[in-house]
């Protein structure tokens, strides 16, 4: 059995070809986040699978930022229209709770990445979510939300001058984002640890505002997807068990958890 799977964030998209559970393609190629959505996007979409002889007859499981609204869902599906794939559209959301329970599973997923989400998943379905507002009105626990407390502090020279220095020369050397450039000030988790800056205390912060935003409370037990959750599970554990949360399992990408099941799931 061939199993095509992508999942697609505000940035780029992955893509994985499975047959009976062995990965026998995989690529990256632009984004299929809504925001993305114009003419000229339709028209790439359209050349880019027309082009794949390998994917005719194959069905297509897109899981997409941004595409909870079954409205959304429904839009991106029909752009494959005259396409011979069947292509069956989800949001990022699904992937997370599949990655962790499967179709007949449940529990609480939070999605730590980029931005930052909160829900309930159950028997493949996605309830309770909270959060998911966007850069602009949330996304605590995010490493968005990590980047934007680092550059107030820096604004306001809150920081020792050790760290404001080589801060500096980071902005000096790849420009400093506006708070309102999400996937800049994001990228900021990443730059701070390749620079070995120490701001522990900043992802404590950024950790504790997840936890008053969603009102997590001692005794619940979340599972977490997203790259932020991935490499800073560590202290997001230590800062979670301080206020008796559990952490059920960490994903990095749901993507590898679902080339597994081989689209053995439904929702």
């Amino acid at each position: 059995m061939k199993c095509l799977i992508g999942e697609s964030g505000g940035t780029k998209s992955d893509w994985v070809l499975t047959e009976d559970g062995r990965v026998i393609r995989s690529f990256t190629s632009e984004s299929y986040h809504p925001v993305n959505w114009d003419e000229e996007f339709k028209s790439r979409l359209f050349q880019f699978w027309a082009d794949k002889e390998w994917a005719k007859g194959l069905q297509l499981n897109l899981f997409v930022a941004g595409c909870f609204n079954e409205s959304k869902a429904s839009e991106l599906e029909s752009m494959f229209s005259g396409l011979p794939m069947e292509v069956i559209v989800r949001s990022d959301l699904h992937a997370a709770g599949l990655a962790h329970f499967g179709s007949s599973g449940e529990g609480k997923v939070a999605i730590m990445g980029t931005g930052s989400v909160l829900f309930d998943f159950s028997n493949g379905k996605v309830q309770n979510i909270r959060g998911g507002l966007g850069h602009l009105e949330g996304d605590e626990g995010s490493a968005y939300y990590f980047g934007k407390l680092v550059l107030e502090a820096y604004e306001k020279q809150e920081f020792d001058p050790e760290i404001i220095e080589k801060l500096s020369y980071v902005f000096n050397l790849l420009g400093k984002p506006h708070p309102s450039d999400k996937y800049g000030t994001a990228q900021l988790a990443q730059l701070v640890a390749e620079n070995e800056i120490e701001l522990n205390f900043k992802h404590r912060e950024n950790i504790e505002a997840f936890i008053d935003a969603h009102h997590l409370a001692k005794g619940e037990i979340v599972f977490l997807t997203g790259s932020y959750a991935w490499f800073r599970k560590h202290q997001i554990e230590k800062e979670f068990a301080a206020k008796g949360i559990q952490i059920g399992g960490v994903v990095a990408r749901p993507i590898d958890r679902l080339v597994e099941l081989n689209c053995r799931f439904t929702v």
